[in-house]
């Protein structure tokens, strides 16, 4: 035979317990985005270390890592600034993109039946 126990709390004593989760949740939430927030500049500083060496296509993985970590509706100032980040790479390596939806490596793909190399 197999007895069920059921224990009911009160609401007065599982409102503390409910806001405490909430809080929490609010914190690991704050954290997580400011981890975001630096492991995207982390990548964009890598993105303009290998542009300033004329390495651009490292410039540009770099910078397309970061803008895959970052949202237009949740931090449209960092996405446009990394948006103008990739910008330069392609610029610089003839490469035309929408919005940064071309990835370096689509680029190259297509144009090896064409004979060019980058």
């Amino acid at each position: 035979m197999c007895v069920l126990i059921i224990f009911y709390l009160p609401s007065e004593q599982s409102a503390p317990e409910l806001e405490d989760s909430e809080r929490k949740e609010e914190e690991l939430r704050k954290r997580t985005e400011k981890l975001r927030v630096k492991v995207v500049n982390e990548l964009r500083r890598a993105g303009d270390s290998s542009y300033n060496d004329y390495r651009f296509a490292e410039a540009l993985e770099s910078y397309q890592k970061a803008l895959k970590k970052v949202e237009r509706e949740t931090d449209p100032i960092l996405w446009a600034a990394t948006i103008d980040d990739v910008g330069k790479p392609c610029d610089e390596l003839g490469i035309s993109f929408a919005l940064g939806l071309a990835t370096y490596s689509d680029v190259r793909a297509s144009q090896r039946p064409f004979g060019k190399r980058l």
